[in-house]
């Protein structure tokens, strides 16, 4: 591969097709897997063929029907910095095969088919998310339009220098979660169904307070995103408002970062690793903007 003295050029962000699975797999509850995967002919963005160094920028979203059953691809599971181990590995027609870790945080197996669309690969750095004035435009434009009031069901997010960088977004209380079964017989997701809530509905039921870490299924508010617009939910998630308090809640978002602008228009579901006692279960999702691909 060709080695670059100068540092690569910013590219705009970019978001891939679903990557399918290359076996049936069993993910063991409160385990993980790993999971051969295979990533298609064209299936990656166009600088890799001349800046392969990047690779190991290329993130994983796991699609939300597995991330509420439980599962979560590792964020860099894609290993591409060892797959792309030659020239001519792009212009494979049969594309790159890889091993992906897959965490289950359920508290049961979960089956894996052959040929199951698990996660997306996207690249985004902090240059293409919405910030300062930018950010405030795209909310008094309603480009991004959180439901509810301001201070009660959402707030900006600001760094350090009370830059805005972000949104935190209220998640309202009904929270549940798949508990343990008396069979043996591991869990199975539908890769096609297109009312997958549906499916995971029926096998949620309220989630009991514990201090213990429970992986729980909650909606935010409404959310509508213009097409021209993505959301990248992050994995931080706060009990309050404006992330006070965050190292208390004990909790992190799975790694189902993307939502796709033009299609959300709903209460986003969240899935969560948190205790769930009232003092400490998170209370708002942290999002923040990035210009579409």
């Amino acid at each position: 591969m060709a080695e670059h003295l100068k540092p690569a050029p910013e590219f705009p962000f970019w978001k891939g097709a679903d990557i399918a699975t290359t076996q049936s797999v069993i993910v063991p509850k409160l385990g993980y897997s790993s999971v051969g995967m295979n990533i298609p002919h064209g299936g990656l963005p166009k600088f890799l063929h001349e800046f392969p160094e990047l690779a190991s920028t290329i993130r994983a979203s796991t699609r939300s029907r597995y991330a509420q059953h439980g599962l979560e691809i590792e964020d860099s599971g894609t290993q591409l910095q060892d797959a792309l181990g030659s020239p001519s590995v792009l212009e494979n027609p049969n594309g790159i095969d890889v091993a992906v870790q897959v965490n289950n945080h359920s508290q049961r197996d979960i089956l894996i088919p052959l040929a199951a669309r698990v996660f997306r690969p996207f690249y985004e750095t902090e240059n293409h998310r919405y910030t300062g004035n930018n950010l405030i435009d795209l909310i008094k434009s309603k480009k991004v339009n959180v439901q509810g009031d301001p201070g009660v069901d959402w707030e900006i997010a600001y760094d350090g220098r009370r830059q805005p960088i972000g949104m935190y977004v209220r998640i309202l209380k009904d929270r549940k979660w798949i508990p343990p079964s008396r069979t043996t017989k591991p869990m199975e997701v539908s890769d096609t169904d297109d009312n997958y809530r549906d499916e995971v509905d029926k096998k949620l039921v309220p989630v009991p307070q514990t201090p213990a870490v429970k992986l729980w299924i909650g909606e935010t508010v409404k959310m509508t995103l213009s097409p021209e617009i993505n959301g990248i939910l992050h994995s931080a998630v706060s009990p309050n408002l404006r992330g006070r308090g965050a190292r208390e809640s004990f909790g992190t978002h799975v790694n189902s970062h993307l939502i796709d602008g033009g299609k959300t228009d709903w209460n986003v579901r969240v899935e969560v690793n948190s205790s769930t006692m009232p003092t400490q279960i998170p209370n708002y999702a942290y999002f923040y903007f990035v210009k579409a691909g």
